[in-house]
């Protein structure tokens, strides 16, 4: 589901207040819109299959964001099938508060004026996986085979 919402949704800039079935309308129809058009896809696609799952928002930054948390029955990871910026190699999926963290100093170092990436109060959200399953590039994704 995190592959096929971030190669099969176009990146855009989405306006309005909107629900969560809306915006995930948006991306399973459209096939366009910004991070909370992946967010929510992803949320109703797995809340389909039964997957535990919830939303993630930024705190600071110049922008909001949105990302997705979920258990796949190993604790809770963040997924994030928002592309970033051309030529980045991040891939953002069953990461942990540790890797984000590090990805945000990273995007903050190469993108000034832009902080608090992946920033979210952790009080808001059951404890954390903290073992790496993938470390985030692309060269490692999981296959299906495995």
């Amino acid at each position: 589901l995190w592959d096929w919402c971030r190669t099969k949704i176009k990146y855009s800039y989405s306006a309005g207040a909107r629900t969560v079935y809306e915006a995930a309308y948006e991306g399973l129809h459209g096939r366009k819109g910004d991070c909370y058009i992946y967010y929510a896809t992803m949320e109703v696609l797995l809340d389909r299959l039964g997957v535990e799952n919830m939303k993630v928002a930024r705190v600071g930054g110049v922008s909001n964001h949105w990302w997705n948390l979920v258990n796949l029955g190993d604790g809770w990871y963040h997924c994030d099938a928002s592309p970033r910026q051309k030529g980045d190699p991040y891939f953002c999926f069953m990461q942990t508060d540790e890797q984000v963290a590090q990805y945000t100093l990273y995007y903050e170092a190469t993108n000034p004026g832009h902080p608090n990436y992946f920033t979210f109060d952790e009080s808001l959200y059951p404890e954390r996986a903290t073992t790496i399953i993938y470390d985030g590039k692309m060269n490692q994704l999981p296959t299906t085979a495995e």
